[in-house]
């Protein structure tokens, strides 16, 4: 009897000094982390444009009309009017990543504030990307010929395998390797001088074309590189 209360005694000693030794331990362990967040920010630059309607007969005067385009930080707003036959449009952009995350394209979102059938059909639009590093070192580049109509998804296909680490940047130019593909579809297109993005009138357009106005906004939505 008394060896059994010895070693249920030594037991709850053993537990206590265990238990003591663990809390001891513990004590003396110290994690020290911080967390922080990135920032997404996939930006239009405001002050990147160039816009005007050239006539074709008259290119080399740089003879502009009505047009117009509006950047924010989020969303481009383009005006076309008193468009017709062999007319030509230009426009610039540029889109920064200005975040600390690498993005790449959820969808492009255009949305028509005034338009016709016509010149959704009638009215051909061109255009490409140059990707650059933070660097100025190039990465890559595509094109895209359509309409105005097929603008929304030409501008979705181009750009989907597009990722945008911090610091890179695209501007909406033809890269070299395309421009003279971009000709051959775009009568008034002079590759030695003009880029940007390109809204031409058909010549075949008819009479109908003349004095419509199209007038549409354009969204890039990004997303983080690893957003499913």
């Amino acid at each position: 009897m008394k060896s059994t209360k010895f070693i249920a005694g030594a037991l709850v000693a053993g537990m206590m000094l265990t238990g003591a030794g663990y809390a001891y331990w513990t004590d003396q362990v110290a994690i020290s982390n911080t967390v922080s967040t990135g920032e997404m920010k996939v930006e239009f630059d405001e002050e990147f444009i160039f816009p005007g309607i050239i006539d074709i007969d008259t290119a080399g005067e740089n003879r502009y009309v009505d047009s117009k385009i509006t950047h924010g930080a989020k969303t481009t707003s383009v005006e076309i009017k008193n468009m017709y036959p062999g007319a030509m449009s230009l426009f610039a952009a540029k889109v920064e990543n200005k975040g600390s995350i690498p993005a790449v394209l959820d969808n492009v979102d255009i949305t028509s504030t005034q338009s016709s059938a016509i010149l959704d059909t009638n009215l051909l639009a061109a255009g490409g990307y140059i990707h650059l590093d933070k660097n100025n070192n190039l990465k890559g580049g595509d094109y895209f010929i359509g309409t105005l109509g097929s603008l929304e998804s030409d501008l979705n296909d181009m750009l989907d395998s597009v990722r945008l680490e911090p610091g890179d940047y695209i501007l909406f130019d033809i890269p070299e390797e395309y421009k003279d593909e971009v000709a051959a579809a775009i009568p008034a297109y002079n590759p030695e001088e003009q880029n940007c993005i390109i809204f031409y009138l058909n010549h075949n357009a008819g009479d109908d074309a003349e004095l419509q106005t199209a007038e549409f906004d354009i969204d890039l939505n990004w997303k983080q590189h690893n957003d499913q």
